[in-house]
């Protein structure tokens, strides 16, 4: 009598450390009569597509579940078999209703990409980017007024960009803009294209930055938010500022079970 056993398992990261969904399954067939390599190769063929696509269901499943939870649209990364959200999303879990929104990130995006390549080459360049007619500044505007900006604020040198972070402790995630100096104190910075930074901004700008700030070696002294717009607002007070995110890391978490 054969026997053949096929055993899969699969991991569904749940956003909290040691709590992953972990489906195993494993398929036995006997058969009274020796099978040839190529009836078995069958049979293998057949329980592997069974198991895996009980795997593939439960992980289905799940996602169905977090459309529920309305996250579905938020960036997650997956470290350590872990469902890691991004700090922009656990600030601002909903889509705010801004009109046009899609183009404003887009020109927002244009600006940061001319911001990362002058501190990379001291040089400003205007990038390609799709059209924005909904939106009254354009990108060659935008990005004027950033290097007059820096003409005007010499104390500010951003010196590295874009650099990826992560907190394990606290379960998050995301990508600063850059880091450098005001003078002689370390900063962290955050570019951004805002005219007007209103409370709620001001709070959720230091918010980001303070969270960023508590995933690296050195904790900066100072914090930036950096728009074309405004005069460098500060900010020295990061442990104040990382306690306002732990209290929306921990709505996120109750929220959305991640």
């Amino acid at each position: 009598m054969d026997r053949i056993s096929y055993t899969n398992k699969g991991t569904i990261p749940s956003g909290l450390p040691y709590s992953n969904i972990n489906p195993s399954y494993t398929l036995t067939r006997e058969f009274e009569d020796t099978l040839d390599p190529s009836e078995m190769d069958v049979e293998l063929r057949d329980m592997k597509d069974y198991i895996d696509g009980k795997i593939k269901s439960d992980f289905d499943m799940y996602m169905d579940f977090m459309k529920q939870k309305g996250c579905e649209d938020h960036r997650f990364t997956e470290i350590e078999g872990v469902k890691t959200p991004h700090v922009t999303n656990i600030i601002t879990p909903d889509r705010p209703a801004i009109p046009h929104i899609e183009e404003h990130a887009i020109l927002g995006t244009g600006l940061d990409t001319a911001t990362k390549k002058f501190i990379d080459t001291g040089e400003w360049t205007v990038p390609q980017i799709e059209p924005t007619p909904n939106v009254k500044v354009t990108i060659d505007e935008l990005v004027m007024l950033m290097s007059e900006w820096f003409e005007k604020n010499p104390l500010v040198r951003m010196t590295n960009h874009s650099i990826y972070v992560h907190n394990k402790e606290f379960c998050y995630c995301g990508e600063l803009d850059s880091l450098g100096f005001i003078g002689e104190d370390s900063c962290i910075f955050d570019v951004k294209k805002t005219k007007v930074i209103t409370k709620e901004l001001y709070s959720k700008y230091f918010q980001q930055m303070a969270a960023y700030a508590k995933c690296l070696e050195v904790e900066p002294d100072l914090m930036c938010i950096v728009s074309p717009y405004n005069e460098p607002i500060i900010e020295a007070n990061v442990e104040r500022y990382f306690n306002k995110f732990l209290i929306n890391r921990g709505r996120y978490r109750e929220r959305f079970n991640i």
